[in-house]
């Protein structure tokens, strides 16, 4: 009868736990059909896989913990599971990595000197118009751009923001399709479409033939039709309205920067309580933002009654 072996106290593995009898770690070794679903067991007894170039080596003897072969001369050295001998070298990278995040050096943001790239494609024609828009209650013709077109009605409708077909009737008369309309939109639409020569009245929003007459009452005293607000114009500017004043006497005037450079004394076609055509001409000295004032001067003292501000551009 064999003697019986007893475990002395001290052969744990590292980890604390109790060794495995030798002939029981010799059968798993050598047992050909392991378990199903059981990973194949290795030669070296980490549980990685070996290369196949290296299982010579791998086979003379089993790896012990925190060793590592490479006497050898394979190419793929085999090191324990725990990789002991690697840690210090992975802590050492990690600090210095850790040390050049910390430094006190910080990256300005770049900012990109590149410019956007620019469309090929041609610009859309555009064609200016002029459309009466009421602000503060009293109608001021404004320049827009449109896309060139022939319906220029409907595209001067559409700038005030009002689309509707629009079709010419007999005897001048513009037909705007617009069920509903307030007497302001009615006012914006007559003094708009009205501009134009073939067009003497309106039929809109259920009225029939309406002229500017019937709804004068939002054109101010002073109604400066051309140039518009925002129009460019050349050195020699030819000014165009409507007036009700007193005696038919108003003043219009040309200033550039902050300077008065002409100034004329203007006699409409008819005085108060009737509004007469006035017209006249003057001229800019440089190109550039330009105002053209007009006002009726008091017949007390000669302050400035009803004036109004035009803001045109002089082209070169």
């Amino acid at each position: 009868m064999a003697p019986i072996r007893v475990a002395k106290t001290g052969e744990h593995d590292r980890r604390g736990a109790r060794a495995s009898p030798p002939d029981q770690r010799e059968h798993r070794a050598r047992d050909p059909h392991p378990p199903e679903g059981a990973a194949p067991p290795t030669p070296n007894g980490s549980g990685l896989p070996v290369p196949s170039s290296c299982r010579k080596c791998a086979d003379s003897a089993p790896l012990r913990p925190g060793r590592a072969r490479g006497s050898s001369g394979c190419a793929g050295t085999l090191v324990s599971v725990r990789g002991r001998r690697l840690l210090p070298a992975l802590l050492l990278a990690i600090a210095l990595a850790a040390a050049g995040c910390g430094s006190k050096k910080t990256s300005s943001p770049t900012t990109s000197t590149t410019p956007p790239p620019t469309s090929t494609a041609p610009a859309q024609n555009t064609m200016p118009l002029t459309v009466y828009k009421i602000r503060k209650g009293v109608l001021v013709p404004t320049t827009v751009h449109v896309a060139q077109t022939q319906a220029v009605a409907s595209a001067a409708l559409a700038a005030l923001g009002l689309p509707a077909k629009v079709s010419l009737a007999a005897g001048g008369t513009a037909v705007v399709e617009l069920a509903h309309v307030t007497p302001a939109e009615a006012a914006e639409i007559v003094f708009t479409l009205t501009q134009f020569p073939a067009v003497q009245q309106v039929d809109v929003g259920g009225r029939h033939g309406l002229t500017r007459a019937d709804v004068g009452s939002f054109a101010p005293l002073i109604l400066v039709e051309a140039p518009a607000a925002g129009a460019s114009v050349g050195p020699q500017i030819r000014i165009l309205g409507t007036a009700e004043v007193f005696e038919a006497t108003l003043v219009v005037q040309l200033v550039q920067r902050g300077k008065l450079v002409e100034e004329k004394t203007v006699t409409a076609s008819a005085g108060a309580p009737q509004r007469g055509v006035f017209t006249t001409e003057l001229n800019a000295t440089e190109a550039g933002p330009a105002t053209i004032i007009a006002y009726a001067p008091s017949a007390e003292d000669g302050s400035h009654q009803h004036e109004v501000r035009i803001p045109v551009t002089v082209a070169p």
